[in-house]
């Protein structure tokens, strides 16, 4: 039997990835310090954590979900070459825990790996502080998004009510409530833990690496070669300073017409854009009312085309959205 990869074919010029001597901090202005972290000997030490070897272009999916492909065997993708940073601590020993309340130590074994022993999270990242939280939102709010989660956080559905109270109490500020042993048919405790899903930052939210921040390329899938890449999104900032565009984080796919072009939305600039499939050149684009974190949906209506897209918002740090917006094509 032939084995499916005797037909597969490699691109000549995959994502970038790097190990953190290779990382040029182009556009960080704030000292190393002001990212909470600091080089050492080529590798990256995270405050309260283990060394940490290795940055990915983007620790969600590299390669977007979503792409186009043209019946002629042309792939058409978008990327984001985010720094994620991964690491590795203690996991707290049962001796440690069962001197918490239970609201402390629910938050300890499910909380702190994102959002930090201080409850500081990583705003510039998407992880909000938990600090003074009950200024900010009311406490039936925060169990329910305990519950459900909500943007990059996962619902904690296994926890209890009085886990989950406890929580909020512990958030809030409430008197201590008593602590729980771990019951007796517990799984071995696991020596150590991973530290969330970090991205690498400045104090501005900028990717501590240099651009392209965010790509979109089409692939010859015959050959596995790259007819173009160009940058996908901005910092409309940076580009006012002069800096050429940059690229952004990108969540959404693109989708291709017969008539040579190629749209998406996907970028926290909130743009929706339109272009050439065979050059990659930008044809158009426009701003929507809200980032549209989505793959764009094309349909006929007595003879005319109309391309429709979902803006959301409300990810990686982007204003809410509730709307869906149409264009017509010429």
């Amino acid at each position: 039997m032939t084995s499916l990869a005797a037909f597969q074919t490699i691109p000549g010029a995959p994502l970038r990835g790097f190990f953190f001597r290779a990382i040029r901090l182009k556009y960080v202005t704030a000292p190393l310090s002001a990212l909470g972290s600091k080089i050492n000997g080529g590798r990256y030490n995270a405050v309260g954590a283990f060394e940490v070897y290795y940055l990915a272009p983007n620790a969600e999916v590299a390669l977007r979900e979503t792409q186009a492909v043209d019946p002629s065997g042309v792939l058409y993708v978008n990327a984001s070459e985010m720094a994620w940073v991964a690491s590795l601590s203690d996991t707290p020993k049962e001796a440690d825990l069962a001197g918490m309340d239970l609201g402390h130590r629910r938050y300890t074994e499910y909380c702190v790996a994102c959002h930090g022993l201080e409850r500081k999270g990583l705003p510039a990242g998407g992880i909000p502080s938990l600090v003074d939280v009950g200024k900010r939102m009311r406490r039936e709010e925060v169990f329910n998004q305990i519950t459900t989660g909500k943007k990059m956080m996962p619902g904690f559905t296994t926890l209890s009510k009085a886990d989950k109270d406890a929580i909020v109490g512990y958030l809030f500020g409430d008197g201590a409530v008593a602590g729980a042993a771990a019951p007796a048919d517990a799984p071995p405790r696991i020596p150590y833990r991973f530290n969330g899903y970090n991205r690498w930052v400045d104090n501005r939210g900028y990717p501590a690496i240099s651009p392209p921040w965010g790509s979109l390329s089409a692939i010859d899938l015959n050959t596995g070669e790259y007819l173009w890449k160009v940058t996908l999104g901005e910092f409309k900032e940076l580009t006012a300073k002069g800096i050429p565009p940059t690229g952004a984080e990108n969540y959404g796919g693109p989708v291709a017409t017969a008539g040579n072009l190629l749209f998406i939305g996907a970028t926290k600039d909130g743009m929706f854009r339109a272009f050439d499939k065979r050059t990659g050149k930008v044809l158009w684009q426009t701003a929507l009312p809200a980032s549209a974190f989505a793959t764009p949906s094309t349909y006929m209506v007595n003879g005319r085309q109309y391309v429709v897209i979902a803006c959301g918002g409300a990810k990686v740090g982007t204003a809410p959205g509730d709307s869906y917006v149409a264009f017509a094509l010429p």
